[in-house]
């Protein structure tokens, strides 16, 4: 197996991940075949990853029901402790790139996948005791969720009104993103002036707070913007 360079120091090395990847880029292709399927063959977990993306290439209906099972397998959680936190968000982040396979062959299916995934997430959130990690992935399926609807030409506005309504129903903040991933999504002119139509009525329906949120959120779109952070200069 390749072997990284390391000092002549009795102690463990600890390596930065820019040199690993340094290292890494000088190995030729065989060097790297061998190495990945010693990481296979050693790493469960990425063996299974590896595994859900070779099930997502068989029949898309099968593959879709497998998937769904997967997804609800990694969320059948009791609370999970801060040194599990890595184990389940590597689960959650598994099922995720078997379904953007998926997505290759059946951007609809995919679609439908991930925002089932979507809604039964946030059934974790109270279980989970790092917020950050849960809400970076969070963020990865409402991304995949813009990926997939492009590919599968699924309308904008509800993808808009369904990241919208996820956003307002977090009640942990796991789901903050969801304005930026909106903003960023590359909504037409015309979607945009509609969910903003959308946000500002919901806005009625919550209180003070959430409510300057949500019309800030709006005016956004109406000005195409494309994120909802502050510029530094």
């Amino acid at each position: 197996m390749p072997r990284l360079k390391q000092s002549s120091a009795r102690s463990r090395t600890t390596y930065s991940r820019p040199d690993v990847w340094a290292e890494i880029r000088t190995w030729d292709r065989e060097r790297l075949l061998e190495f990945a399927l010693e990481v296979v063959d050693t790493t469960p977990e990425i063996r299974r990853q590896l595994e859900r993306v070779l099930e997502a290439r068989g029949d898309p209906q099968q593959a879709s029901t497998r998937l769904k099972t997967q997804i609800d397998s990694a969320l059948s959680v009791g609370f999970i402790e801060e040194s599990e936190v890595d184990a389940f968000i590597a689960q959650c982040d598994g099922v995720l790139k078997a379904i953007l396979a998926l997505g290759e062959r059946s951007p609809k299916g995919a679609l439908e996948l991930v925002w089932y995934y979507l809604e039964e997430t946030p059934k974790t959130f109270d279980e989970v005791h790092d917020e950050i990690e849960q809400s970076i992935f969070c963020r990865d399926l409402m991304e995949a969720a813009v990926k997939l609807t492009r590919a599968a030409k699924a309308p904008e506005l509800e993808l808009g009104q369904k990241l919208l309504d996820a956003y307002i129903a977090d009640e942990y903040g796991k789901m903050d993103d969801a304005v930026d991933v909106i903003l960023a999504a590359g909504l037409s002119t015309e979607n945009r002036q509609a969910l903003a139509a959308v946000a500002k009525e919901k806005a009625k329906r919550l209180d003070e707070y959430e409510k300057k949120k949500l019309i800030k959120f709006a005016g956004q779109l109406v000005k195409g913007k494309t994120t909802s952070r502050p510029r530094f200069r």
